[in-house]
């Protein structure tokens, strides 16, 4: 029984640290290595299972588990918070920054049209945020301009960066100066930057809403009528692995072509957005090389940002500048969308 319990453990750390390639690995060469790193925190559960399993049997072979999770220790902390709920100082050169992926106002529960403008705009007063990133910002005008009238007149938010059938919005308490636009291949994917003028200051924001992955709906179906003795059923995930491979190719060449644009930047830069992958991923690494991640600096418990049918996953960031000094990051409890929002404080260098 041991003897086969050592061979599971050692698979198990193969597979571990193979993961942890991923950051390097551009999947459009060798993709496989992303599946890993989105099963990263299963494979994270199941070395803590052998490290209780060993201490409990009295046998040192807990090392191997134990070893493996040092080793990939960025990977945990990318993952898991361990940096207590902080109160936010109240300095004057602090801003408050949003990213959520609204999910159109279509509610992923309860009947459509049960998510309402005034929904939203309470949740980002509440928030006092200052800069808001929205990907997935509703389309049709007759949701779009209410919503935005609402947020300059309840939320201060006086100052937008939106296109008309265009689903990001950057709305914001500071004027904006010089901006840009890029759609990749459709209304929703793509990535906005615009020039704030904050206190004698200029930042730059950029928010961006990379290649979906569009699992859910396929994951949703396999999961309640899926069954594996069933030829239609492996179809299906061989579909889903398919689609993940191809995805994951084009987030990588997204994230380099924004990753060239905010070394570009002259000032100092606020990123925010859906990223579609986890911070495991050569996409991650691509965009945080250089900044900071909120998240991993301030943030508190597990890091889920998703909240649709595949469980455990962050892929809404929000990432700064070094010169920014991080104050806190939270991911608010607001299940309306597919995505929790999340929010962070930086003050200004």
């Amino acid at each position: 029984m041991q003897r086969a319990l050592r061979w599971a453990n050692a698979v198990l750390v193969l597979l571990t640290l193979s993961s942890y390639l991923s950051l390097y690995l551009d999947p459009g060469f060798f993709w496989p290595i992303s599946i890993l790193a989105l099963f990263y925190p299963w494979l994270l559960l199941l070395n803590i299972i052998f490290i209780i399993t060993w201490a409990f049997l009295r046998k040192p072979y807990f090392f191997y588990s134990l070893g493996c999770i040092l080793v990939g220790w960025h990977f945990l902390t990318n993952f898991v918070g361990f940096r207590a709920d902080s109160t936010v100082p109240s300095t004057a050169d602090a801003i408050r920054v949003m990213s959520y992926n609204c999910h159109a106002l279509h509610p992923v529960k309860g009947p459509r049209g049960s998510w309402k403008i005034h929904h939203l705009t309470q949740l980002v007063k509440a928030q006092q945020a200052d800069i808001v990133f929205f990907q997935e910002y509703p389309i049709l005008s007759r949701i779009a301009d209410p919503l935005a009238k609402e947020l300059a007149e309840k939320c201060g938010l006086k100052y937008a960066y939106r296109e008309s059938r265009k689903s990001l919005a950057l709305f914001s308490k500071y004027p904006i100066g010089k901006k840009n636009v890029k759609y990749f291949t459709n209304a929703a994917n793509g990535y906005q930057y615009a020039d704030l003028s904050i206190n004698d200051q200029t930042i730059r924001a950029f928010n961006i809403h990379l290649q979906t992955n569009a699992l859910s709906g396929i994951a949703n179906k396999v999961a309640k009528e899926g069954n594996l003795q069933e030829k239609e059923t492996w179809l299906q995930i061989k579909g889903m692995i398919g689609r993940y491979k191809k995805s994951a190719k084009t987030r990588g060449q997204q994230a380099g072509e924004i990753a060239a644009g905010i070394q570009r930047s002259p000032h100092p830069v606020i990123l925010g957005g859906d990223l579609n992958d986890v911070p495991f991923s050569y996409t991650y690494h691509q965009l945080s090389k250089n900044l900071q991640d909120a998240f991993q600096q301030k943030g508190s418990g597990l890091g889920i940002t998703f909240n649709g049918s595949i469980p455990a996953l962050r892929i809404d960031y929000l990432l700064a500048s070094p010169d920014f000094k991080i104050l806190d990051h939270k991911i608010l409890a607001e299940d309306r969308s597919d995505h929790f929002p999340i929010i962070s404080s930086f003050q200004l260098p």
